[in-house]
């Protein structure tokens, strides 16, 4: 029997609907190959956001905190008006109270002349800072600006690498203040880099790069970089530092792509090598991208606004909360107090029980929280070990110290297995929020200072904040006390108790 062969019409025919077939499947594979690599795109994006934003944090905070010595040093000089007298008595305290610092150091008229600790630095000594082409230009900026102004990195004298807050001192002579020098802070670099971990990005994959503008040149000069240089895909944020910024870059490395480009081939090989079926299944794949985009976004937002260990409300959220209550308040006026719970002692329980039960003890001190505040009020965790409430029309003060007492007394309530072997207390800054107020920072602002002033005054209890913009509160017994808000009771160490604001964990207390 012989077999009729196809004719050239016929081959050509079969040839092209095979062909038309295998590139519709192509496309339509190919079209969701894309929505999933957007989806792929949009989760590394959550993960480098989340990462830059840490890491600046960390950095900035840390940095901050430092940089409390030069103005403890200010403070000390303005109060002996001009003199270096006692500086070797006051300066181990002040370098107990500032954890980074390397050391500190006193230059009247630009012209170092005091450092604590001496030892390993006595090069130092008698340096001009106004002279010197490397550090003439920061200098000179912290006189005109009278601001803080952060010199560096740079190879110091003495060796080694670091960045320097300077804290321009003007003293008071008859009736205008004059020019008396500085009082700076020394940071090694590598003591303040080791906060934002980058030897971990590395590990995982990641490359950054910490950049600055220098002063007077604006070149841009590098900081710190990985090994590995950045990709395509990175993220980018600057860090506040004072009379500047740095900016830091964290991305995926050159090597590293945030896409499956493996398991794509093979699923439009898959999808290439099969007919209906196959078809019918890709054509409701894209819906189901779709919704997976969606809720990565849904994911995105709730990740924004709320705190991963308690599921209270976060700093961010209720920043915005302020924001919204106080222009609803100016259409309807109304009073509402924010209250700022600082747990005491908290540390204890971290440093002899574990971070386990520092995080269980937050949780339930969150549910106690909620419990005691109604629906239409807001309970946040901005801290390690700090919280706050927003209780919404209020009729009068007695009734912010009534939920303040509520709050004292549940906390104070031992937990099995936890406060019950080392008690935890709480101290409370309220401040009452009026139409027209000036913003939420503020609130929050005023809140935590009388919170401070609660915990300076003995903890375990509440005190007010005045509206004065000097900073007074006024405690629950009605006792008016002025605040000293240079002191800073925020420890600098770092716990592992679910927040992104580790600074503020443990137990706060007063430097002097």
């Amino acid at each position: 029997m012989t077999v009729e062969k196809l004719s050239k019409t016929q081959t050509l025919r079969v040839n092209l609907l095979a062909l038309l077939i295998a590139c519709g499947v192509f496309l339509i594979g190919l079209f969701w190959v894309q929505l999933h690599n957007e989806a792929d795109e949009l989760s590394e994006d959550l993960k480098l956001t989340a990462l830059v934003s840490s890491k600046s944090d960390a950095i900035e905070q840390h940095l901050a905190l430092t940089l409390m010595a030069t103005r403890m040093l200010e403070v000390q000089i303005r109060l002996n008006n001009g003199s270096r007298i006692g500086f070797h008595e006051y300066a181990p305290e002040i370098l107990a109270t500032t954890p980074g610092v390397g050391n500190i150091q006193l230059a009247p008229n630009g012209i170092i002349t005091d450092i604590y600790p001496l030892a390993g630095n006595e090069r130092a000594i008698g340096h001009n800072i106004l002279k010197d082409d490397r550090r003439r230009d920061e200098a000179r900026k912290a006189i005109s600006t009278r601001k803080t102004t952060l010199a560096g990195p740079f190879e110091l004298i003495q060796g080694g690498v670091a960045v320097i807050g300077r804290q321009p001192v003007f003293v008071e002579d008859g009736r205008q203040e004059n020019f008396w020098g500085f009082a700076s802070a020394l940071i090694h670099l590598e003591e303040l880099l080791k906060v934002a971990r980058f030897d971990e990005l590395e590990k995982q994959g990641y490359a950054y790069e910490l950049s600055f503008k220098e002063i007077g040149t604006g070149k841009t000069k590098m900081i710190q970089a990985s090994a590995s240089q950045l990709g395509d895909f990175w993220h980018q944020e600057s860090i506040q530092v004072p009379n500047g910024f740095w900016i830091l870059k964290i991305g995926l490395s050159e090597h590293s792509s945030p896409h499956n480009f493996l398991l794509s081939l093979i699923l439009l090989s898959v999808a290439a090598l099969t007919s209906y079926l196959i078809s019918f299944y890709l054509l409701r794949q894209p819906e189901y991208l779709r919704m997976q985009i969606s809720g990565l976004k849904k994911q995105l937002g709730q990740q924004s606004y709320t705190d991963p260990l308690t599921d209270l409300c976060n700093r961010q959220s209720l920043s915005s909360s302020l924001e919204a209550l106080q222009k609803e308040m100016d259409q309807k006026p109304s009073i509402a107090a924010l209250l700022v719970v600082d747990l005491d002692n908290f540390r204890t329980i971290n440093e002899r029980l574990g971070s386990g039960k520092g995080d269980e003890f937050l949780k339930n001190t969150a549910k106690k929280l909620c419990a005691l505040t109604r629906e239409s009020d807001i309970a946040a965790r901005i801290g390690g070990d700090e919280f706050a409430v927003l209780i919404r029309n209020i009729s009068s003060q007695d009734e912010a110290a009534m939920v303040a007492d509520k709050i004292l007394n549940n906390i104070a309530l031992p937990v099995a297995g936890i406060s019950d072997l080392y008690p935890v207390t709480a101290s409370i800054g309220i401040t009452l929020i009026h139409p027209g107020d000036s913003g939420p920072n503020q609130a929050l602002h005023s809140a935590d200072q009388a919170m401070r002033l609660a915990k300076q005054n003995g903890k375990a209890r509440h005190y007010f904040a005045q509206t004065s913009p000097f900073g007074t509160a006024k405690e629950g017994t009605g006792e008016n006390e002025e605040m000293d808000i240079e002191t800073d009771e925020k420890p600098n160490g770092v716990t592992n108790n679910g927040s992104n604001n580790a600074d503020n964990a443990g137990d706060k207390t007063n430097p002097s």
